[in-house]
C-alpha cells in the first residue's frame, strides 16, 4: 500500500503544482491584459488629444482664410465704392470747372506768361476759345479740349489748363476726402 499511497501523493502534489501554474498563468495574463487595456486607453487618449489639437489648428486656419477673403472682399468694395463716387465726383466738378472754363483759360495764360514769352509759346485750344489768345502767342493749335495746353516752344514748360487735366490733378486728394467721408 505503501506504493498506492506514494502514487496518490505524488498526483494530489501533481495536481496541486498544475493549480497552482494555472493560478499563476491566469493572474500573469490579467496582468497582461489590463496592462494591454491601460497602454490601449493611454494610445486612445493621445489620439484623440492629437486629433483634437489638429482639429483645432484646421479650424483657425480655415477661420483665417476666411477673415483673409472677407477683408479682401471689403476692401475692393471701398475701392469700388470710392472709384464710383469719385467719376460721379469728377464729372461733377469737370461740369462745375467747365461753366468757368473762359476764366480758367485766361488765368492760365496770364500765369504762363510770367515764366515764359508768349512769343515763345504753343496754345492748344479750342476754336470757340481762340480770342482769348493774345496776338503776341508763337502758335496757336486749335482742338477739341476743354480748356488750354499751352507749353513753351521747346516744351520745357508746360501748364495744363484743361477741364480733365485739372480735375486729373486733384483726384487723389478727392479720393481721399471721399475715402474718409464712405469709411470714416
Amino acid at each position: 500500500m505503501a506504493l498506492d499511497e506514494l502514487r496518490r501523493r505524488i498526483e494530489h502534489d501533481a495536481k496541486a503544482e498544475a493549480s497552482r501554474i494555472d493560478g499563476e498563468t491566469e493572474a500573469a495574463a490579467e496582468r497582461i491584459v489590463e496592462g494591454a487595456r491601460r497602454e490601449s486607453a493611454e494610445i486612445k487618449a493621445r489620439v484623440r488629444e492629437s486629433a483634437e489639437k489638429e482639429a483645432e489648428l484646421k479650424r483657425k486656419d480655415a477661420k483665417a482664410s476666411l477673415e483673409d477673403e472677407v477683408e479682401t472682399m471689403l476692401s475692393s468694395a471701398r475701392v469700388e465704392a470710392i472709384e464710383s463716387q469719385l467719376a460721379e465726383f469728377s464729372e461733377s466738378v469737370k461740369d462745375r470747372l467747365s461753366l468757368r472754363e473762359r476764366e480758367i483759360i485766361k488765368s492760365a495764360i496770364a500765369e504762363f506768361s510770367k515764366v515764359a514769352r508768349p512769343e515763345h509759346s504753343v496754345v492748344r485750344i479750342s476754336k470757340k476759345h481762340a480770342d482769348l489768345v493774345g496776338k503776341s502767342t508763337g502758335k496757336i493749335e486749335h482742338d477739341d479740349i476743354r480748356g488750354a495746353v499751352i507749353s513753351s516752344i521747346d516744351g520745357k514748360v508746360t501748364a495744363d489748363a484743361t477741364i480733365d487735366g485739372l480735375a486729373e490733378t486733384n483726384s487723389d486728394a478727392i479720393r481721399m476726402s471721399l475715402a474718409r467721408g464712405l469709411f470714416g
